[in-house]
């Protein structure tokens, strides 16, 4: 009597073969492998570092690939340089400081504001007669006065009109170097005396 084996079993003692087989091959590659690292001499080990470090791999890079690999990260010696303005202490003279008298949507209230300042400053101060500028800047009108390189300066000179505009500040902005003001010039109030001389003169 001959005993018959279902195909599915071949099938699954055939899988389980070669899976078997497989393994065993995995099993004496790692062997081999782990053996061949143990048993390297001292020799070979130096003939391969000396071939990897010797090989130019730059030569056989894909430059397409890293977009970044050949460009040249280096800080030119221009920049590292100090710049002969920081040096001699020149800067931009258009860099300066003003003083904001008012900030308002209503232009009529603008213009009001900087004719009102310059009759003011005209008849109130000394020594230095402010420029007065009205300027659109998204969604106000702004009222700037004077031009100072320094910001102590403009500070000095913003203790003077907060006499009569109580909300003014000193503002960072472009100025007219050619309305700066001396150094050596001393901005203050009129004496009482000339106020009451000038309506006679």
């Amino acid at each position: 009597m001959q005993t018959v084996i279902p195909n599915s079993y071949r099938y699954r003692s055939f899988v389980l073969v070669l899976a078997l087989l497989a393994g065993l091959s995995a099993c004496k590659t790692t062997q081999t492998t782990r053996e061949g690292a143990l048993g390297e001499t001292a020799e070979d080990s130096a003939y391969a570092a000396a071939t990897e470090s010797d090989f130019d791999f730059a030569a056989y890079r894909n430059s397409l690939s890293d977009l970044y690999a050949t460009q040249n990260h280096e800080m030119p010696d221009f920049f590292m340089e100090s710049s002969p303005d920081a040096e001699s202490g020149n800067r931009d003279p258009f860099d300066g400081f003003r003083i904001q008298v008012v900030t308002t949507r209503n232009v009529s209230l603008a213009d009001s504001v900087a004719r009102s300042f310059r009759m003011w400053s005209d008849t109130t101060i000394v020594g230095f007669q402010p420029e007065t500028y009205v300027f659109f800047k998204q969604p106000y009108y702004k009222v700037h006065v004077g031009d100072f390189n320094e910001r102590h300066r403009a500070i000095e000179f913003s203790r003077l009109v907060k006499r009569k505009y109580s909300d003014a500040w000193v503002v960072h902005d472009r100025i007219n170097p050619y309305m700066v003001p001396a150094d050596t010039t001393e901005i203050r109030f009129k004496p009482a005396s000339d106020s009451s001389k000038e309506p006679n003169q």
